[in-house]
């Protein structure tokens, strides 16, 4: 949105501010003190925990991680992956 745009917008008294967030808005590596440090697991969690199956968390999870290491020029194999969901490497 513009600054012009923002300016057209009709404004009212208000005793309270909504302020879209976003991940490094909520992770204390941004310098706020009640972060949350892994905002995207807990975003899988909930939305596992409200019908795609709490099963499915940490495929997920680790998937979307190997996936953003590997955006990122690391090397990440689909054998690493599957190594750490494992069932007799889980405790």
């Amino acid at each position: 949105m513009s600054d012009d745009e923002e300016k057209s917008l009709p404004r009212l008294d208000s005793t309270a501010t909504l302020m879209p967030y976003s991940y490094f808005r909520l992770s204390s590596r941004s310098g706020y003190g009640a972060g949350n440090r892994a905002p995207g697991y807990f975003e899988l969690l909930w939305n596992a925990m409200n019908g795609n199956g709490i099963g499915e968390t940490l495929y997920l999870y680790l998937t979307r991680l190997a996936a953003a290491h590997r955006k990122a020029g690391n090397l990440v194999s689909s054998a690493e992956v599957i190594e750490a969901v494992r069932p007799e490497r889980r405790h």
